[in-house]
């Protein structure tokens, strides 16, 4: 395979190696080389979560290839996105896109009877209840804080037991970006043309999931308050809601595993989850 310009390598501490680059003027194609089980088939479910998004008429890329190659790595060849990153353009520009890609969001909902991670040969989710996987994600990532003492075994149990306890209300799972951001949406130079790439860590729940992700990493800037008006109407009482804040501390955990993984400075991320946790009042 020529490689006319190399992007990205991305080599990372927990299991994965990535590596993206452009075939020809055609074609991106993104390789994940895994060591751990549990992180194999990422491309798969991008592949799906993409092929499902296009079919529901979202602006993607469209997938031309998925596979293994001769080194037993996952491959996904996509259409090349001749565009540029939205985030080079001032926020009054971004605005606007940022509505609309929640408004198209709003096309995945009541995609799967099942939640969590996609099975890519069911279309369905692998958990029964959105509680269920909650508890399990929170789980997962949540005991290795506790068990480094970054965050406090009191917080970490109230969590679990809200989330055990609470009604989400969530009967049919929608598709989950899970990294909306102005680094993953490309744009055509005039702005009239948009995409939204990079579903890799997709996954089926509730939708309002995606503005908590947002919220957690980037704080309620106007780049949220855009990505909560396209996704509902009446964003403003979601996401004032128990279920939201719940959200937002539940997808901290995540990603303050993640950044401290990475070797990533996440007190800011430590002290919204303090704050968070006093209005739920976790931390009794």
């Amino acid at each position: 395979m020529r490689v006319e310009k190399n992007l990205e390598k991305l080599r990372c501490r927990n299991g994965r190696t990535n590596e993206t680059h452009f075939e020809g003027d055609n074609f991106f194609v993104k390789t994940a080389e895994v060591q751990e089980e549990s992180g194999r088939k990422r491309l798969a479910r991008e592949a799906w979560a993409l092929g499902l998004s296009k079919e529901r008429g979202l602006s993607v890329p469209k997938v031309i290839e998925y596979g293994r190659d001769d080194k037993d790595c996952e491959f996904i060849k996509l259409e090349r996105i001749h565009g540029l990153v939205l985030s080079r353009f001032p926020v009054n520009s971004q605005i606007e896109i940022i509505r609309k890609i929640g408004q198209e969001m709003t096309r995945l909902k009541s995609v799967s009877d099942g939640f969590g991670w996609p099975n890519t040969e069911t279309s369905e989710g692998e958990y029964k209840e959105w509680n269920e996987f909650l508890y399990d994600f929170t789980v997962t990532y949540g005991e290795r804080l506790a068990n480094r003492c970054i965050i406090s075994d009191r917080i970490f149990s109230n969590l679990l037991k809200e989330i055990k306890c609470f009604d989400f209300s969530v009967r049919k799972a929608d598709l989950i970006h899970r990294d909306i951001k102005s680094n993953n949406i490309l744009v055509s130079e005039d702005l009239k043309k948009h995409w939204l790439i990079d579903w890799e860590n997709a996954f089926l729940g509730d939708g309002i999931f995606d503005v908590a992700v947002y919220g957690s990493n980037y704080g309620h800037n106007r780049l949220w308050g855009a990505l909560v008006e396209g996704y509902c109407a009446d964003g403003g009482s979601i996401v004032d809601s128990k279920k939201y804040k719940l959200y937002e501390a539940i997808s901290l955990i995540g990603t303050i595993d993640f950044l401290r993984k990475m070797d990533i400075d996440f007190s800011q991320q430590i002290d919204s989850l303090k704050h968070l946790s006093k209005e739920l009042h976790l931390d009794r």
